[in-house]
Formats: structure tokens, C-alpha cells, sequence
């Protein structure tokens, strides 16, 4: 699995269409989980910046087997675009 689905994975576990957008409740099997409720502007623009990065890299090293393509790729990074509109410059 390429680097960029592992972390996508591991901040949104259900994906840009979380049914279940408020829920606090720590998971062991997603310590890293980020509720899209909690994603300000600033954050929207860091998240954004770091899988850029690692997308480049995962290029790099040919990872070929990303589980977060199409559609789904283009929803969550759509959904991200939108919140850091805001972020301070």
C-alpha cells in the first residue's frame, strides 16, 4: 500500500463522507483520527501540504498500489481544498 493511503486512512478512516462527523470516541484501531468537525482552515492547508509531499514521494518510489484513488482521492482532497480556502495566508 502506497504511503499517501496510509495516511489518508489513518486521519479519516470513513473517508471525506464520514456519517458519523462528531464522534470523539478515541479508537485503538485509529489513534490518528482526525473528526472533520476539528479541521480548521490552517489545518485543512498543513494536511494538504503533507500528503502533496508524500504523493511526490510515493511517485518516486513507484508505489503503484494506493487503495485511495479516483473519486474518493478526488473527494477528500476537494473536501481539504475547501476548508483551507480560509486559512490565514
Amino acid at each position: 500500500m502506497c504511503t499517501y493511503s496510509m495516511i489518508a486512512k489513518e486521519w479519516f478512516p470513513n473517508g471525506p463522507n464520514d456519517p458519523h462527523p462528531y464522534d470523539y470516541t478515541p479508537s485503538p484501531v485509529y489513534p490518528n483520527m482526525i473528526p472533520w468537525n476539528t479541521v480548521t482552515p490552517d489545518l485543512a492547508k498543513e494536511l494538504l501540504e503533507i500528503l502533496n509531499k508524500v504523493e511526490a514521494l510515493d511517485k518516486k518510489l513507484k508505489k503503484v498500489e494506493c487503495k485511495l484513488e479516483g473519486e474518493e482521492k478526488a473527494v477528500l482532497v476537494a473536501k481539504l481544498e475547501e476548508i483551507a480556502k480560509d486559512a490565514r495566508k
